[in-house]
């Protein structure tokens, strides 16, 4: 089966289209949701319990891999208060914060030596070898790459869609935070979906993907004056040709790693 992925900005929710068959008996709604088991109508939002209707879907390999999909956006970066909430407690039972912090050493603060919860102010915190800083605190990459490291530690068997990594990002961290993001791919069982701007994180993402042997494909995706898109794979000698000629509009999609461009 195909699902089409959607998420609902104000509840940033993952909702997976029904297939057509399955649309064509329930009439009213289109999507559900995996994780809630809940079915939805798009158009008007309305929602009722799938339980009694959705069992022999939701237990779909599909289905259960998709359901769980993970969006790191600009929004989760930003405001760190879903991470504080709901994975930081996931990542300290296991000590999967002890990846994040060798991350924070390689890329960005090489005195770091683990992660602490601050009662007041509130919120997550680095602590360094003289001092306690609060993540907000640090430089936008340090932070970036705190958030993003312990989302990806704490899924597997999903997709985690990841927006515009190099955002806020130097070289070295950029590459630092990717090849995390690639380890993870390998041993939780991730399909990585990343958009991008930058010719550079193609090349970065190419070269990490052959080091952990990953498949992956590289799609440009271009959209003219009339709103139609086009699709095309990209080849290596592709790349090398758009970075001359200075073309940034790329959106690499890794998944074990698929890519495109918007």
């Amino acid at each position: 089966m195909k699902y089409a992925l959607k998420i609902i900005e104000q509840e940033k929710e993952v909702w997976l289209e029904l297939p057509r068959k399955v649309r064509a008996e329930l009439a009213e709604y289109d999507h559900f949701s995996a994780a809630t088991k809940t079915l939805l109508n798009l158009k008007t939002l309305r929602k009722t319990s799938g339980q009694h209707v959705l069992s022999e879907y939701v237990e779909a390999p599909e289905t259960r891999f998709l359901g769980g999909a993970v969006l790191i956006d600009a929004e989760l970066v930003t405001n760190p208060s879903h991470i504080e909430r709901e994975v930081w407690p996931k990542a300290l039972h296991k000590r999967l914060d002890k990846q994040v912090v060798e991350v924070l050493r390689q890329g960005y603060e090489p005195t770091a030596e683990g992660l602490t919860y601050m009662p007041y102010p509130e919120g997550l915190a680095v602590q360094l070898k003289d001092t306690t800083v609060r993540i907000d605190d640090l430089g936008d990459g340090a932070r970036i790459a705190v958030i993003t490291g312990l989302a990806l530690s704490t899924v597997k068997d999903t997709a985690v869609m990841i927006e515009d990594p190099e955002s806020h990002q130097h070289p070295k961290g950029l590459a630092v935070i990717m090849d995390f993001a690639l380890k993870m791919a390998k041993t939780n069982n991730l399909q990585l979906l990343i958009t991008t701007h930058s010719i550079e994180l193609v090349k970065i993402l190419r070269k990490l993907s052959d080091k952990h042997s990953l498949k992956y494909k590289v799609y440009h995706v271009q959209r003219d004056h009339q709103g139609h898109v086009d699709t095309r794979t990209l080849t290596p000698e592709d790349s090398e040709l758009l970075e001359g000629l200075g073309e940034r509009d790329i959106v690499a999609i890794n998944g074990t790693m698929l890519g495109g461009q918007t």
